[in-house]
């Protein structure tokens, strides 16, 4: 077999495994969404879509922070990380140094915020769902340089 069909088989191995990080991940989802829930409602904007904290940027850290807390509270190891390239955002990777296994867990700034770049301002009323939380396996190789930072 291919590296690629190997990788792609350790994966649905992984992912099956009820010791995996995927399987203590997917039970963490309603408190991923009640805590975010949270952060969203008590995001005030002016009329003019100012914040005295955030100025008129997102919110996306504050949502990341959620997660990674949510997940560190419940004994998986999780960080926060950004891009700028393109749109600015952040989101949380959980992640297991023993068995070297690493997830993505998002939510897209769009679901709750309009805007781009720097100036975004919230979606009222917004209540987020299960299938808004976006949880997607990282490859841990290119995953693990981030944890040199903590």
């Amino acid at each position: 077999m291919n590296k690629d069909v190997n990788m792609l088989i350790g994966l649905y191995e992984s992912m099956t495994n009820d010791n995996s990080l995927f399987a203590k991940l997917k039970p963490l989802i309603p408190k991923f969404i009640e805590d975010v829930q949270k952060v969203l409602d008590g995001w005030e904007q002016d009329e003019n879509g100012e914040d005295a904290e955030l100025g008129y940027g997102g919110i996306c850290q504050d949502v990341a922070e959620a997660i990674a807390s949510v997940c560190n509270d419940n004994g998986v190891s999780c960080i926060t990380v950004s891009a700028e390239m393109g749109e600015q955002h952040v989101w949380a990777i959980a992640y297991d140094e023993e068995t070297e296994e690493s997830y993505e867990i998002d939510i897209s700034p769009y679901t709750y915020e309009t805007g781009g770049g720097y100036t975004w301002k919230k979606i009222h009323g917004v209540q987020i769902k299960p299938e808004d939380i976006h949880i997607a396996y990282v490859m841990y190789d290119d995953f693990k340089g981030n944890l040199e930072d903590f």
